[in-house]
């Protein structure tokens, strides 16, 4: 049998496809971008896409350090909590 090439998945996201991809806002997800946190796109004339295996490389890539960007509550349960010293 023959695959079908329009059910294959596709090699370029847009950034609301990007943002789905991490369950982010569309807006927090290109502020990652300028930052420079996630990978740059591509730009196809006014449009940008980027590319579904420079996304696979930065998950492989990176570690908990960047799961704070992802979920800020990451860091709440890693740190300690100061006891208040009752007077």
């Amino acid at each position: 049998m023959t695959e079908n090439k329009s059910q294959s998945t596709p090699r370029f996201l847009t950034s609301g496809q990007c943002a789905a991809r991490y369950n982010i806002s569309e807006r927090h997800f290109v502020r990652l971008v300028e930052q420079g946190i996630m990978p740059k796109p591509l730009k196809l004339g006014r449009t940008s896409r980027w590319s579904v295996t420079a996304l696979e490389e930065f998950e492989t890539q990176n570690t908990i350090r960047q799961v704070a960007f992802f979920d800020p509550t990451a860091l709440l349960r890693t740190k300690k909590r100061k006891r208040r010293k009752t007077p």
